[in-house]
């Protein structure tokens, strides 16, 4: 019942931008992008955090229902970090001419994506459940400590066509306030649908075990 209550109101919430938001100046129907992209970059990078926080956690005291949310936040985090990828990309197509530029942010993300993916690998390559949740989290563990240099440091190093700062301000994508209430509303709608998505994955997988 929640889940399709949340995904009501993020239908609901994106008819009415489609229809009464004005688009970011400059980048026409295109700017649409901007209001899943940015949402869902936000959300992949909150809980792969949350994956490395559980992870912490469950080095701590081993107990199993904190690998099971650091798992299930992994699973969120990479769903909604692929979206921001390709979001992301369809944005790059019609504003600098190709999906995929090799721009420091996409590239930093692609790393971020094969690490996450090859945690799944070691998981998925281990039967003894102990030994899968223990190496596991001390890999998440230490993928959440980079995690931040790939995502915010490497791309402001290196000239990116990608804006910077990204939102309402010189060099960034021009937004009045009417479009920066509703991206907040957004992304307070993808993190909230997210988060319940989330809590019903490592409550299954828990009680799976």
């Amino acid at each position: 019942m929640i889940t399709v209550l949340l995904g009501l109101i993020l239908a609901l919430l994106y008819g009415y931008m489609i229809s009464f938001v004005p688009l970011p100046l400059g980048l026409g129907a295109n700017g649409l992008a901007i209001y899943v992209h940015v949402p869902c970059a936000w959300v992949g990078s909150l809980f792969l955090a949350l994956c490395a926080y559980y992870s912490f956690r469950f080095m701590a005291n081993k107990s199993s229902r904190y690998d099971a949310q650091a798992a299930a936040a992994a699973r969120i985090g990479l769903l909604f970090s692929v979206l921001a990828t390709l979001t992301g990309a369809v944005f790059a197509k019609y504003t600098w001419g190709h999906y995929w530029n090799w721009d420091p942010r996409q590239t930093t993300m692609a790393i971020v994506l094969m690490i996450y993916t090859a945690y799944f690998a070691l998981r998925s390559s281990l039967d003894r459940s102990d030994l899968r949740a223990s190496l596991s989290a001390a890999y998440a563990a230490l993928a959440g400590v980079v995690m931040p240099l790939f995502v915010y440091v490497l791309p402001r190093v290196y000239p990116s066509l990608h804006p910077s700062p990204v939102i309402a301000s010189p060099g960034g994508i021009g937004m009045d306030m009417q479009m920066l209430i509703f991206l907040v509303a957004g992304s307070l709608s993808f993190t909230l649908l997210a988060l319940h998505l989330w809590r019903l994955d490592w409550r299954i997988d828990l009680k799976g075990r």
